[in-house]
Parts: C-alpha cells; structure tokens; sequence
C-alpha cells in the first residue's frame, strides 16, 4: 500500500485516536509528538492504524505516556521501511494484549491458512479449553465478542463479515481429508469434525478421550446409533453438537433411547426431528446453553426447561417449535435466563411472559406470519434491556405495539429492527 500525504496521515491517526479529524483543544500539547510519529512512520496507513489504536486505548493521554509507547518502538519504519519493521509494529499489538486474550489469539493458529473462521464454534472451543469460562461478568457469547472487537480495534484480526449472525474471517476451507489416529491424542480436550463427510468410523477411539470436553460431528457421516451409544462414555463432554437433517424421517429420535447423557454439558445444539424433547435434558443441571433448530416439536417445549437452574441463554431457530402458544410462567422457572431467540416458529399465535424469565435481558423475534393474539408482558420482564425483530417479513403493527409498551417499562428496553 501506498504511502499517504502528511496531511491525509494526519487525519487518518487523529480519527483513530480521538475519532476526530483534528486534534481536539485539550490536547494541542500533543500536536508535536503526533508529527513525529507520523514522520517515524512514513505515512503507511497499517502503521498508522495500529499505532493510533494503541495509544486511543491510554488511560492518560499525556506526552509523557505516548512518548515511552513510541520508545518501545525504537526507529519504526523511518529508518527500516521493510517487512521486519511493519512485524514489530504489529507485534506490539500482541505484546501489549491482556494475558487471557493472548492465549485467545494464539489459538487462532489451530486453522489452516485460508481457513474460514466461525464467531460461534470458536466461542464454544475458547470455553472448552477454558480461556474465557472464568469470566463471569458476561455469558460466554458476551465475553467472546469483547475479544473479538478487541483484536480488531488493535488491527490484529481483520473482519471481513459482521452480521447479526456473528462475525467471520475470509477464507476458504480445505476440504483434503486427512487420517487421524484418535489413540495419540490423548491430552485432547477440543475435537471438532464439522464437515468430515469422509468420516465414518467407529467412535471407540474417540471415546477414550478421556480429558474431551467439545466434540463437534457437525456434517460427518457418524452414524447417530453408535455416537449415541458411546455418549455416557464421554463424561467429561462441555459442548456438544449434533446435525442429523438429511434424512427427516429418522432425525433425531435415537435421542430418546440415551439413558445416561453427559451430566456435564453446558451447550448443546440440536439440528434435526424429535417428537420431544428427550427427558434427560431437564436433569442437565450445568447446561447454560441450548440451541435448537427444525425438530418439529409440538409438545409442552418450555414445561421441560424451565426449571434449568444455569440456563442462560435459549434459542428456538427455525422450525425448531410447532406449537400455537409459548407461555413464561411463575416467577421462579427460568431463573438465570437472559437471552430468548425465536426465529419463525410458523403455528406461533401468542407468546406471554407471565412472571418466568424474571433476568431476561435480550429478546429476538422473527415471525413467518403475524401472531394471531400477539406478544404479551414485556412488563413482567424487569431486566429487559432490548428487544429485535429480524427477518424477512418484519410485521411493522409488533415494533409499534413493542415500542409503545417499551416507553412504559421501568428498564426503557431499546426496539430495534434488522431488515
């Protein structure tokens, strides 16, 4: 990249440190300093763009403070121009990181080069190995955005795709296969598969992990009867997903037969038909968060949840319920429940909130059709901070019937739209 003019750095380093094209008045002392860092280095925009970053990021924006960051960088580029002197401008970044996201980041070197990098599963193995579970001022999804904006506004990691959905780095994925010997990872805590289409063994090996605490078999061609018989064998399993919706005839039903699931299970995904929910899931006890997805469920679905005493967050994706009514009752059933996402449950008439969820944060809506009877009790939410429409078809009368009660709640939750 080219250099910039003295001028057009100047504008480019103010907006990054004080978001600003100028120097703002109580800080004219910096004017000069400011000149010579731009002239350190050469008006490259990447430098720029990281140095600006760290010193935005000073508690005390003094002389004194920004001139022992720029010591630390000794010459910078006025002198070495060259790659070597751009790395250590980006090594800084890195260096300067909190020990917990240093740890982060270095796991980003467990993917190939060109390797499509996924917000959630990524979440799900920091957990696993235990980077961020002892932050306990956030949930996880929370805690894990914090590290993510963090590495980008250190120009660290650069973003190519920010959605509602989440956020992913460019890339393509390999799809070579490549053997693996279960038998010689025996310190393995992280095992994610998804898209090993070629596998198809026998979970025996897999199984002896005994230190395993994710396991994603997302797109492979595991058979579930086998996973499913050998899952009480994985008892110390954190995070489990399962996609089986190929074939809807059979989905997920083996499920059902699983007498002894992993007590341990914090999240578990769902994709694929059940009749029910499998009873066994109102004893996991440790689960924080269950995400569901087209299995068709038209039975009592929150009567077996409600009473999970770590839930957190809960997400109904698209066809995952088929009912006409979801009703949040009695004050004392989802008690740690903060996040709520329905997405297109398309029988969905009412959805009440009658004393349940008393800590619901966040609420998301997306509706195929109009709920006949509509949404009730935003009221009875005393902690709700937002609440989000998406999707294809926003009905316009619910934001304006959820603005309107929003105005009168204590909390003043903000209504948004995603269209």
């Amino acid at each position: 990249m080219e250099p910039l003019p003295f001028e057009e750095s100047k504008k480019l380093f103010y907006k990054r440190v004080f978001k600003s094209d100028t120097c703002p008045p109580q800080y004219q002392d910096l004017e000069v300093i400011s000149d010579g860092i731009l002239k350190k280095y050469s008006g490259l925009p990447l430098a720029i763009v990281c140095i600006g970053g760290m010193l935005a990021r000073t508690k005390n924006k003094t002389r004194s403070e920004w001139e022992k960051l720029c010591d630390r960088l000794g010459s910078g580029l006025e002198i070495n121009p060259t790659i070597g002197g751009m790395r250590r401008i980006l090594s800084l970044g890195y260096h300067d990181l909190p020990y917990y996201l240093k740890a982060c980041f270095l796991y980003l070197s467990v993917f190939p080069e060109d390797y499509e990098i996924k917000r959630g599963p990524l979440v799900r193995r920091w957990a696993a190995e235990g980077f961020i579970s002892g932050m306990h001022e956030s949930n996880l999804e929370e805690v894990a955005a914090k590290c993510l904006d963090e590495f980008v506004s250190r120009s660290i990691v650069t973003p190519t795709r920010i959605a509602s959905t989440g956020l992913a780095w460019s890339g393509a994925v390999s799809k070579k296969p490549m053997p693996i010997t279960f038998a010689h990872l025996k310190l393995l805590r992280v095992l994610d598969l998804e898209g090993c289409q070629w596998l198809a063994e026998d979970l025996k090996e897999i199984c002896k992990l005994t230190l395993l605490r994710y396991l994603s078999l997302r797109r492979t061609n595991v058979g579930l009867p086998k996973l499913v018989g050998r899952l009480k064998e994985l008892k110390s399993i954190r995070h489990l997903s399962i996609i089986h919706w190929r074939n809807r005839d059979i989905g997920l039903e083996v499920f059902l037969e699983l007498t002894s699931p992993p007590i341990f299970l914090e999240t578990l995904y769902l994709w694929g038909r059940l009749s029910v929910l499998p009873l066994w899931i109102s004893s996991l006890s440790y689960l924080i968060e269950l995400c569901l997805r087209e299995n068709f469920l038209d039975g009592e679905l929150l009567g077996q949840l409600e009473k999970l005493p770590s839930l957190v967050s809960l997400k109904l994706y698209h066809e995952s319920f088929m009912g006409t009514h979801l009703c949040f009752e009695k004050k004392k059933l989802f008690p740690s429940l903060k996040k709520l996402i329905i997405d297109n449950a398309p029988n969905l008439d009412e959805l009440r909130f009658d004393g349940g969820a008393p800590n619901l944060e966040s609420l998301t809506l997306a509706f195929e059709r109009e709920p006949a009877n509509g949404i009730f009790g935003i009221e009875n939410l005393p902690k709700l901070m937002e609440v989000e429409f998406f999707g294809e078809t926003i009905f316009d009368s619910l934001v304006q019937g959820m603005t309107a009660e929003a105005k009168i709640h204590p909390n003043r939750p903000r209504v948004y739209r995603e269209d």
